[in-house]
């Protein structure tokens, strides 16, 4: 789905994604909680499974779907996946076209995998004069790989009108506060938004009692129709 570029903006810009159902990730609840362990060769067999039948049934409506993670032969991670198999990555050569055009289906590619450990994202989105300077600070500072958060994988997202994107996965639970404290603390731009993307481990275990279900797929689906309804998808 196409983000909706902002109203003044000249320029269409889109949150990088390769196909109509982008991403499915298939995660354990019950390993989730201990953040140094990775999740059992018991788990991991069983999810993937899981995965590998999520992706037969999406190949069966037309889909191309690639494996990432324990589901991969070879563990390849997502990031790798998406680099080598799609063109996700093409937004960081200024390559502005719809990345979910593929010359195989028009529902382009999906991803399926099982992570080491159960993620959750968080976004921040900025007001700042470039993308390579919100780049070299707030991402910087912010992923683990450049010697930030433990446990951070953060991309910088073009939005328009100077706007720009933090895009977070949280390999590790409990990482928000940290987060924003590291954002409250960045002065090279105006913050405009933090949130939390897509469904919490706690959403998660909410949603498995039997009271909860009805209420939390009632809020599932609203929420999917006003996106629906505000996005040009």
């Amino acid at each position: 789905m196409k983000e909706t570029p902002t109203t003044n903006s000249k320029y269409r810009y889109f949150h990088p994604h390769v196909g109509v159902v982008d991403h499915i990730s298939v995660m354990s609840l019950a390993e989730s909680q201990d953040m140094n362990t990775n999740i059992t060769c018991r788990a991991a067999t069983e999810m993937t499974q899981s995965a590998h039948e999520i992706g037969k049934r999406l190949e069966d409506m037309g889909q191309i779907v690639h494996y990432y993670g324990h589901a991969h032969p070879d563990n390849h991670s997502l990031a790798q996946v998406r680099r080598e198999k799609t063109s996700f990555f093409h937004h960081e050569k200024n390559d502005t076209s719809n990345y979910s055009q593929s010359k195989e289906t028009q529902s382009g590619i999906c991803l399926v995998g099982v992570p080491k450990q159960f993620v959750e994202n968080y976004n921040v989105r900025v007001l700042c004069s470039g993308k390579s300077l919100v780049s070299r600070t707030l991402t910087q500072r912010l992923r683990e790989c450049d010697g930030g958060i433990v446990g951070v994988e953060a991309l910088t997202l073009p939005y328009g009108d100077g706007c720009w994107e933090v895009a977070m996965n949280l390999l590790l639970p409990n990482l928000v506060p940290s987060i924003q404290q590291i954002v409250s603390e960045w002065k090279e731009g105006t913050l405009l938004k933090e949130y939390q993307v897509g469904t919490t481990l706690e959403q998660c275990q909410r949603c498995l009692q039997m009271e909860d279900r009805e209420s939390h797929d009632a809020f599932v689906m609203k929420q999917l129709e006003m996106y629906l309804e505000s996005s040009d998808c």
